[in-house]
């Protein structure tokens, strides 16, 4: 029932790779170790592509990370654009296999959960992992694609408790944070937690002065996207809906041009942890 004080841990974007820096790992599990969540989520973004699959020992420590932070709290994973993919003379294309779904899986008995269009209820609360489809992410037109969003989730996702908290997890905020987008998607959600924006690429010295919501760049290129950063309530039917935005813990992913990666020394890793007061939804 809706009765108390929930913490979730989010963070999203770690983008793994082979020769990842461990100490980002080490970071994040003595920072959650400091806070001690109820809930771990992570929205997407967990390997940089399915090419990690192919070198055991490296996509090992990974797992080994995953299942370490299961002993301080359950870990809720939905899947990222980069999950889906894989790298090809550079390019970025389709993943041919769903190894990576099927390892994630094998973690569920140390407390992992993978929600795959899929849904988890316990006494307090629903997580509804939206995986949105390669295509959605990658068309013709190069954009996001509400349509394909709003198909995937009538088609798996069934929102009918309003007595637990329905959270979404959703790599991608673009369109899931929109008024028209959710008004299609149903009246009982509570909270979306989503990645994939890099904080807008908002640089540490920028983030103070920079519009709330507003980042300088879209991970599709385009200028000053909304939706890239923080936090932003929508009013829908008298309720309101809390959308949270990762800011990531890679910010130039290492399948990104060389050039670029040099720009990590202005960033840093983010993790955001979020207290929910359950009688009445407040953040």
């Amino acid at each position: 029932n809706k009765s108390k004080k929930i913490m979730l841990a989010l963070f999203s974007d770690i983008h793994f790779t082979n020769n990842f820096n461990q100490n980002k790992l080490n970071k994040i599990k003595d920072n959650l170790l400091e806070n001690i969540p109820d809930y771990i989520c992570i929205p997407g973004d967990i390997i940089d592509n399915t090419n990690i699959l192919g070198d055991k020992d490296e996509f090992d420590k990974l797992l080994l990370f995953l299942k370490d932070i299961a002993s301080i709290a359950p870990v809720f994973i939905s899947l990222g654009n980069h999950d889906l993919s894989k790298m090809v003379k550079n390019k970025k294309v389709k993943s041919s296999n769903n190894n990576f779904e099927v390892k994630l899986k094998k973690l569920k008995k140390y407390g992992v959960y993978l929600l795959n269009n899929d849904i988890y209820v316990d006494n307090n609360i629903r997580f509804i992992g939206l995986t949105l489809s390669y295509n959605y992410y990658y068309n013709k037109n190069n954009s996001e694609d509400s349509k394909v969003l709003i198909d995937i989730f009538k088609k798996n996702i069934k929102l009918c408790d309003d007595s637990k908290l329905n959270v979404i997890l959703c790599h991608s905020p673009i369109n899931i944070l929109r008024e028209d987008v959710l008004r299609e998607l149903g009246n009982n959600i509570d909270i979306i937690l989503c990645g994939h924006m890099h904080n807008g690429m908002v640089p540490r010295f920028l983030e103070g002065i920079f519009p709330k919501n507003r980042g300088i760049m879209a991970p599709d290129k385009r200028l000053f996207p909304d939706n890239a950063r923080g936090i932003k309530e929508i009013k829908l039917n008298n309720n309101i809906i809390y959308g949270v935005i990762s800011g990531s813990i890679t910010k130039i992913q290492k399948s990104a041009l060389k050039i670029l990666q040099i720009g990590n020394c202005f960033y840093k890793s983010q993790m955001e942890y979020i207290i929910i007061n359950s009688n009445d939804d407040k953040l």
